[in-house]
C-alpha cells in the first residue's frame, strides 16, 4: 500500500467505521476501527480496532458498508 493509498483509506474510513476483524484462527469479530491506518517499521500497514489491543494488519480488517437514509 502506498502512502497515497493510506491517505485515501484514512479519508474514507474514520474512527467508528464498522468492520470485521479476522484473527489467526480464521475467526471473525464484528467491531469498529478506532484509528487511522499507518505504516509500521516492517512496512505493514496497521489500524487499531475496538476491543483488541495493538495495531492489526489492514489485510485482516474488512470494512463494512454503511448506508444513510434521508426522510
Amino acid at each position: 500500500m502506498t502512502d497515497e493509498q493510506i491517505r485515501l483509506w484514512n479519508e474514507t474510513f474514520r474512527a467508528g467505521h464498522p468492520c470485521l476483524l479476522r484473527k489467526d484462527n480464521g475467526e471473525e469479530f464484528d467491531t469498529r476501527i478506532r484509528s487511522g491506518a499507518w505504516r509500521v517499521g516492517s512496512g505493514h500497514v496497521v489500524v487499531q480496532v475496538d476491543g483488541f489491543s495493538g495495531g492489526w494488519d489492514i489485510d485482516r480488517v474488512k470494512m463494512l458498508e454503511t448506508h444513510s437514509f434521508s426522510s
